[in-house]
């Protein structure tokens, strides 16, 4: 592999990354304002991010390895 395609899964590990704090955030705010009690509406929401973080955290760590792989 070549050095821009090892800097091309860098970059998209950090935009995965960057996707993962966020929604993490979101989730943590959101229970924090709350007070660890949402409503039923806001569980669903609050899942949904759960979810988009555990995927983009688990795509990260994947092109993570790739890129380094690839140097």
């Amino acid at each position: 592999m070549s050095y821009e395609q090892s800097r091309e899964y860098s970059n998209k590990s950090q935009t995965a990354f960057g996707v993962a704090i966020i929604c993490a955030g979101f989730v943590l705010e959101t229970l924090q304002v709350t007070h660890g009690n949402p409503k039923p509406a806001t569980k669903g929401i609050l899942s949904v991010l759960a979810v988009i973080f555990v995927g983009a955290l688990g795509v990260g760590v994947q092109l993570l390895r790739k890129s380094r792989n690839a140097r």
